[in-house]
């Protein structure tokens, strides 16, 4: 499998906010025929008939076979089978043959979900549908710091004042400050060849830019372009 190479449809979003947008199949599906009403959604893993069906072919082609411009092996293909939800490494939307048009999710393991729609504002819905629920998943899973924060961890600090946003790597140290009224805690920035630092002061734990996971201050930093 290689997640990405697919380009045949005509319309691409490249939208940072969908593309690695963490969604549940089986919620993603019931959206899309529920209330979008597509005619038909189609996922050639997680259906069992169809999995049946692409894993036969794939023993009389030498285990393997071609599914939507993607090879798969039928280990592949089981191991996808029990996979509930994913990230979206491309989404495209185009017309559908003769008529309609098509809606194509790939994830970052090769997952597929396509469906086939009349509407053409399904991709819109659709994507606003994927943005809300990643906003969503933000404000309700993201992890703040603990209060107690050991000394010599690494936290990630969210950069937004820089003419390019970033996560810089910091180490919590404790230090002698001048004077006694200053913070004894500051962080050290661990990025090669750099040696500066980030002033502290009482609640820090709280500020909405430093987060103890990557993936939080990842998910910071997207929701704030």
């Amino acid at each position: 499998m290689n997640a990405g190479s697919l380009s045949f449809y005509f319309l691409s979003t490249r939208s940072g906010k969908v593309l690695g947008a963490k969604i549940n199949y089986k919620k993603a599906i019931s959206y899309l025929t529920k209330d979008l009403h597509v005619e038909w959604v189609h996922n050639p893993f997680l259906d069992r008939m169809s999995l049946t069906h692409y894993t036969s072919a794939a023993i009389k082609n030498e285990g393997k076979i071609e599914i939507y411009g993607e090879m798969y092996t039928i280990d592949e293909m089981e191991k996808l089978s029990t996979e509930t939800e994913g990230r979206i490494s491309e989404f495209t939307f185009g017309p559908g043959g003769s008529e309609g048009y098509i809606l194509l999710l790939k994830m970052e393991s090769c997952q597929i979900l396509k469906a086939k729609t009349f509407d053409r504002n399904t991709f819109e819905l659709f994507m606003n549908w994927v943005n809300a629920l990643e906003s969503s998943n933000y404000e309700e899973n993201y992890r703040k710091l603990y209060e107690a924060v050991p000394v010599g961890s690494i936290l990630y600090v969210v950069d937004l004042k820089a003419s390019e946003k970033r996560i810089l790597p910091y180490r919590l140290e404790r230090y002698d400050p001048p004077t006694s009224d200053e913070y004894p805690f500051r962080l050290v920035d661990v990025s090669p060849g750099s040696s500066g630092t980030y002033l502290l002061s009482k609640g820090w734990e709280s500020w909405s830019n430093i987060f103890y996971r990557i993936e939080d201050a990842i998910a910071f930093l997207n929701n704030n372009n």
